[in-house]
């Protein structure tokens, strides 16, 4: 299933959270597979800018609260891994050295 989409053109790297029936909503996957799309935009020379957008009407309904309900029961790491997962997507975003902009439509919760 794919999560996340990227391209890259006339030095936009683009990133689409492709979780439509999910609301695009983040889970361990998914901000693992936006990090390393991330990482991988901030390293390439011919990239600018990093537009981040969405499928369907919400841009992200934040954490995905099926994949948070199944760690009811997950040990201290894996509830660690979890968390870390979400955490460096945010850390990413603010440490690239390229401008990320958001475009946004719907909702965007966290």
């Amino acid at each position: 299933m794919i999560r996340i989409r990227v391209t890259r053109d006339a030095g936009i790297g683009r990133i689409v959270l492709a979780r439509p029936e999910k609301k695009n909503a983040l889970d361990k996957t998914t901000a693992t597979e936006l990090h390393s799309a991330l990482l991988s935009l901030d390293e390439d020379p011919g990239v600018n800018v990093v537009l981040l957008s969405a499928d369907g009407e919400d841009f992200c309904a934040g954490a995905d609260l099926e994949a948070l309900e199944s760690l009811i029961d997950a040990s201290r790491d894996e509830l660690e891994s979890d968390a870390s997962a979400l955490g460096r997507v945010f850390l990413a975003i603010r440490a690239l050295a390229k401008p990320v902009i958001a475009a946004v439509q719907g909702r965007a919760l966290a």
